[in-house]
C-alpha cells in the first residue's frame, strides 16, 4: 500500500528505501540498499512495484532478506511495525540491466506483496516513479554544484525500531549535465561507505530552490542517480575504484576513502521499462 500522508517530501522518501541484508555460502552477510520504484504505469494508477539496487550487491547471495513496514488498518501509522522477509534463491528472480557494464536490477514485487496482502500483512511504502527522473531540459537548467541527499544504511547503520534508513547529505562533484569519464554517471562528493551501495541519490529542495541564478518559492525532487563505486586510495598510495561494499572488510576502510562517490545516472532505470512490457 502506497503512503500517502501530507508529510514533506524528505521524510516521504525515507519510505522508499529497503534495507537488504545477504548471505553468503561461506556464512558471510552483508547488507545494501534498495529503493521501490513504480514501472509499467497505466492510466489506471495500477503499475508494477520493482526494488532496484545494484547488480554487486545481490550477486553471490544463496538468501536475502529485505526489512518491510506494513500497514496497520487504520489511518495511523505505526513504524515500528515491520518485519523481515526471507527470499530464497535470492539471485534468481533479479532482472539485470540490458548494458552488462551497468550495475543496476529490479526485483519484481507484485507477487511477494500480493501473499503478504493474503497474510493480512500490506506492506506500506512509497514508490519512486519514472516522472521523477528530470528530463533532459531540467537538467539543463542544473548547475554545476547542486546539493543532494543520499539515502540509504551507510555501515548497516539504520533506526531499527522505526525501520528508518538514514539521510546523507552531499554535493555534486561533477556537473548532472556531462557524462563523467564518457559514461551515463556523475560523481558526489558524501561520504560513502558498506552499505550505501543502491541508495537513491536525490536533488532535493524544500521550500525554495536556486535554477540558472533565479531564486524560485517551491519543492524540487528529482531521482537523478544510484550510487554503486567509489575511488580509495589504497596502502601504497594509489587511487582504486571499486564497487561499494556491502560488508565492512576486516581492514579499516574508512582511513583510505576520499568521501567521492561514483552515481549511476537515473535515465538509465528507462531500460527496465522496455524489458518488463516485453514482459507483460
Amino acid at each position: 500500500m502506497e503512503y500517502n500522508q501530507e508529510i514533506s517530501n524528505s521524510e516521504k522518501l525515507t519510505y522508499s528505501t529497503i534495507r537488504i541484508e545477504t548471505t553468503y555460502s561461506n556464512g558471510s552477510s552483508g547488507s545494501g540498499t534498495g529503493f521501490i520504484m513504480n514501472f509499467c504505469t497505466l492510466p489506471s494508477g495500477e503499475a508494477i512495484p520493482c526494488l532496484v539496487t545494484n547488480s554487486h550487491v545481490i550477486e553471490g547471495a544463496v538468501q536475502g532478506r529485505i526489512i518491510l513496514s506494513y500497514h496497520t488498518g487504520d489511518e495511523h501509522f505505526d513504524d515500528s511495525r515491520h518485519q523481515g522477509v526471507v527470499i530464497p534463491n535470492f539471485q534468481s528472480g533479479w532482472i539485470k540491466h540490458p548494458d552488462e557494464s551497468v550495475d543496476l536490477c529490479i526485483l519484481q514485487l507484485t507477487n511477494l506483496f500480493e501473499q503478504l496482502a493474503n497474510a493480512g500483512k500490506v506492506p506500506l511504502y512509497s514508490p519512486m516513479s519514472l516522472s521523477a527522473i528530470p528530463s533532459q531540459d531540467q537538467i539543463n537548467t542544473l548547475s554545476a554544484m547542486e546539493d543532494i541527499v543520499m539515502i540509504g544504511y551507510p555501515n548497516g547503520l539504520w533506526d531499527s525500531y522505526n525501520n528508518k534508513p538514514l539521510i546523507r547529505k552531499g554535493i555534486t562533484a561533477t556537473h548532472i549535465k556531462k557524462d563523467y569519464l564518457n559514461k551515463k554517471e556523475f560523481v558526489i562528493d558524501a561520504a560513502c561507505f558498506p552499505g550505501s551501495s543502491g541508495s537513491p541519490v536525490f536533488l532535493l529542495n524544500e521550500g525554495s530552490y536556486y535554477s540558472n541564478g533565479k531564486l524560485y518559492s517551491g519543492n524540487r525532487t528529482y531521482l537523478i542517480g544510484i550510487l554503486y563505486a567509489g575511488p580509495r586510495i589504497s596502502v601504497h598510495g594509489e587511487i582504486e575504484v571499486e564497487d561499494i561494499p556491502t560488508a565492512q572488510s576486516g581492514t579499516s576502510v574508512s582511513q583510505h576513502m576520499i568521501n567521492l562517490g561514483y552515481v549511476i545516472k537515473s535515465e538509465r532505470l528507462h531500460a527496465f521499462e522496455s524489458i518488463l512490457l516485453k514482459m507483460l
